[in-house]
């Protein structure tokens, strides 16, 4: 059986590391205009996926933000468990850096772009990753995420 360390690491690999690389790679390679797939195309060569068809356009714009909020609200669930921080606490400091760092997007002068898809995108991710991970609301925490 593994221990404790290799436990959380695993953890913290499946649900922290893994979808950021994911989100990274998909940013990279299938984000429409995005200034690190113009580089790797004037410098290596590399030509990012294209499509023209709607629906697939948007998967490939708002799945990085998606796995970019999934991976930090479960690293800090995880983290909010391990250090034995009061749920609600993590819950709501979570919920609200997740909103700040997404809408602030939207501020005047900011080099990022807002869309409110993915706005969505990071509810979705937050409330997936609280679902998995930690139960604010209820006695009871999910077993399986912590052993």
């Amino acid at each position: 059986m593994a221990g404790p360390f290799l436990r959380r690491f695993g953890m913290v690999f499946l649900h922290g590391i893994l979808p950021l690389v994911a989100g990274g790679a998909i940013y990279l390679y299938f984000r429409r205009g995005s200034i690190v797939s113009q580089r790797l195309q004037q410098t290596a060569g590399i030509r990012p996926y294209r499509t023209e068809a709607p629906f697939w356009q948007t998967v490939w714009n708002v799945l990085p933000d998606f796995l970019w909020a999934y991976s930090l609200a479960s690293v800090l669930f995880l983290y909010g468990h391990w250090a034995k921080l009061p749920s609600r606490v993590i819950f709501w400091l979570t919920a609200v850096f997740l909103t700040i760092a997404e809408a602030g997007q939207a501020l005047p002068g900011s080099p990022f772009t807002f869309d409110i898809r993915d706005l969505i995108a990071t509810a979705i991710a937050f409330f997936l990753s609280s679902w998995i991970h930690y139960r604010p609301f209820t006695r009871k925490q999910p077993e399986t995420a912590w052993h």
